[in-house]
């Protein structure tokens, strides 16, 4: 059993390798991990798909300092919402 949250994976790995287009998604797992997760037609030297190749590469952090980025930038809008709304109240006193 796999903690990575990815139920289409072998669906999107068939997909790849009919379109020979590559994906590449983001996808969490049951500990609260991320991972880029590429798929990729495996091409031998002979110029023959004989299979896919999948990269996966932890963006655990990455994904951490977006949402904390996040939470930053709507902290400050609440945040200059509020000081409007205070100095419009001041104003109007």
């Amino acid at each position: 059993m796999t903690i990575l949250q990815y139920p289409t994976l072998q669906d999107d790995a068939k997909e790849t390798l009919c379109t020979l287009i590559f994906s590449e998604k983001q996808i969490s797992t049951r500990d609260d991990r991320w991972f880029s997760v590429r798929i990729m037609p495996y091409r031998r030297l002979d110029n023959v798909i004989d299979g896919a190749v999948i990269t996966f590469v932890d963006i655990s952090v990455t994904k951490r300092l977006e949402s904390n980025a996040a939470k930053i930038w709507i902290n400050d809008c609440l945040i200059r919402y509020r000081t409007v709304h205070i100095n419009n109240v001041l104003q109007a006193i």
